[in-house]
């Protein structure tokens, strides 16, 4: 914990002497080299503050665009972690041998994140599901992390004037309460579960269901959808329409506001039989 405080504070500390060296010439937000600095520092820095920045790439009320721009640059890069500490995450989530729950499940997973990764499996009854396995100790390291953070922010704020219009201190506050929710993967089934409730009437629209009975802080399992992912550039005709069709249906969504926490849908809807899909 000591080597990690000093590693924060010290990234902490060359960013701010960029930012007062850069205010003291007069350098303008489009010429300043801080907003890469500052995307190189949280990449480095890992998980946490990845997520951080990610969510900060979002605040065009809090930074100019050229931060925007290179925050939005963060990717996801984790590795998986290894298939016994899944599977011992899995047993001491479920409380019984995998076998109980499922026919198969592969020790490989499909996709990782810096949260959490996603295993395929099947039930019992032989439905085809995703559980997605929260990292070992993710949450003690996010806790850790922005508990680090926020003193940062405090002692940053106090000592230098130009930033205590961020009030750094009350926006780590927030940042960390929203990583400790986002790392609640029993929340996001009920919120999956929201969600199916408030969409069961559209037939454009699909949300895969989530087992409650088998979720808990730290697996969450959820029927497998078989869509595509709606990723961007591609010069199929059909998936044009496909990503203009998951468009159309989150700037309805938004309007229509159903005080539902977006945080728990996915931000790139799948097209599966012609509808928008929600994931977690």
């Amino acid at each position: 914990m000591i080597a990690r405080f000093f590693k924060i504070v010290a990234s902490a500390s060359s960013l701010i002497l960029l930012y007062l060296g850069e205010r003291r010439r007069g350098v303008s937000a489009d010429a300043s080299a801080l907003p890469l600095h500052l995307r190189q520092a949280l990449d480095d820095l890992g998980a946490t503050f990845l997520k951080v920045g990610q969510a900060l790439s979002m605040r065009p009320d809090l930074l100019p665009e050229p931060y925007l721009r290179q925050l939005r640059d963060l990717r996801e890069h984790a590795r998986p972690f290894s298939a016994q500490e899944a599977k011992r995450e899995l047993d001491r989530a479920l409380r019984r041998p995998l076998d109980e729950v499922f026919r198969t499940f592969e020790s490989e997973p499909f996709a990782a994140a810096s949260i959490a990764q996603v295993h395929r499996a099947t039930l019992r009854d032989g439905q085809d599901v995703i559980v997605k396995i929260r990292r070992p100790q993710m949450r003690e390291r996010i806790d850790g992390d922005m508990r680090i953070l926020i003193v940062v922010a405090k002692c940053a704020g106090a000592l230098v004037p130009g930033l205590r219009r961020f009030q750094l201190q009350r926006l780590a506050g927030e940042m960390r309460a929203n990583l400790i929710r986002e790392t609640d993967l029993l929340q996001e089934a009920r919120n999956i579960r929201r969600f199916g409730e408030a969409y069961k009437q559209r037939s454009d629209v699909y949300v895969p269901a989530a087992f409650e009975a088998l979720c808990s802080e730290a697996i969450l399992v959820q029927v497998m959808s078989h869509g595509r992912f709606d990723r961007g550039s591609s010069r199929d005709a059909g998936r044009s329409q496909d990503r203009g069709r998951s468009g159309r249906f989150l700037s309805r969504a938004a309007v229509e506001d159903r005080a539902l926490s977006w945080r728990s849908a996915s931000r790139q809807p799948l097209p599966d039989g012609g509808r928008s899909t929600l994931l977690s």
